[in-house]
């Protein structure tokens, strides 16, 4: 594994903006010179796939280790552990549907995680949970 110095947001924006990428490039019939290619581009993507189980356990495991801490709150200064677990289910089920993913979460739950160094501003959905 190579070690990196790139900031974790960055990364996961390349990542979205590599798949967007590719959603552009597999449009036409030109896409491919021949099977080979697809095929090599679904194994890569499998591999992407299958390790964000992985990345996803990490997040929950975060999110609920800061909430045990005590470094979690929500705006409305209510119990932040529902919205923990609310998050936490979203985080357990990636398959939901990229509608329902957005409409759903960020709008309607107050777990959404954010954190910025002192004193310097951030976008936080409304309702959502930061750290203390």
């Amino acid at each position: 594994m190579t070690t990196t110095t790139i900031p974790t947001l960055d990364l996961a924006d390349q990542a979205a903006q590599a798949v967007r990428e590719l959603n552009h490039r597999t449009r036409g019939a030109g896409a491919f010179t021949g099977p080979a290619e697809l095929y090599r581009l679904v194994a890569e993507l499998a591999l992407l796939v299958g390790r964000l189980p992985q990345l996803l356990g990490q997040l929950d495991q975060w999110l609920h280790t800061e909430h045990d801490a005590g470094r979690l709150r929500t705006d409305n200064r209510t119990d932040p552990g529902p919205a923990v677990r609310d998050a936490a289910a979203h985080l357990a089920t990636p398959a939901t549907p990229r509608t329902t993913w957005r409409t759903s979460w960020p709008a309607r739950s107050s777990a959404w995680p954010t954190s910025a160094p002192p004193n310097q501003p951030h976008h936080r959905p409304k309702g959502s949970v930061f750290n203390r």
